[in-house]
């Protein structure tokens, strides 16, 4: 099934995404939108003595992605944009990262925006990254 994501607008999108987030992990701290958050929609702190661990959630949102002539390229160069932010991130303590999206991704092998992103993550991120689709987040 394919829930129509659009309709919530950005702000309620990283509302939605941040409630499945707190279902997954009830330790989840989750950011207020529309604020400056240095990258950071939610954040899971990790119960490690002296190691002020976390894991960083970050929500992107497309108004309309059916519309949009390349959603799949708009959200590459977005993550590419965020590098700064996430490597500031990676210094202070963060050990894993987690893009959400709307977008849906695209399977072809090498070439679909699924493999280019999980490439563009592993090359540019030194951390455990991956990012969670449309399809990933209606199931």
């Amino acid at each position: 099934m394919d829930y129509q994501f659009e309709n919530l607008g950005d702000e309620r999108f990283q509302q939605f995404c941040q409630a499945l987030l707190t279902k997954q992990f009830p330790n989840i701290i989750c950011f207020p939108v529309g604020q400056p958050d240095g990258g950071r929609d939610a954040l899971l702190l990790f119960d490690e003595p002296k190691a002020n661990t976390f894991a960083v959630f970050q929500v992107k949102f497309v108004r309309k992605p059916q519309v949009e002539k390349e959603p799949h390229k708009w959200l590459l160069d977005t993550v590419k944009d965020e590098l700064p932010k996430i490597k500031t991130l990676i210094h202070r303590g963060a050990t894993k990262y987690f893009l959400l999206t709307n977008v849906a991704g695209t399977a072809h092998l090498d070439v679909g925006s699924i493999d280019k992103m999980r490439e563009l993550l592993a090359k540019e991120i030194p951390i455990h990254s991956e990012c969670w689709w449309r399809d990933d987040i209606s199931r």
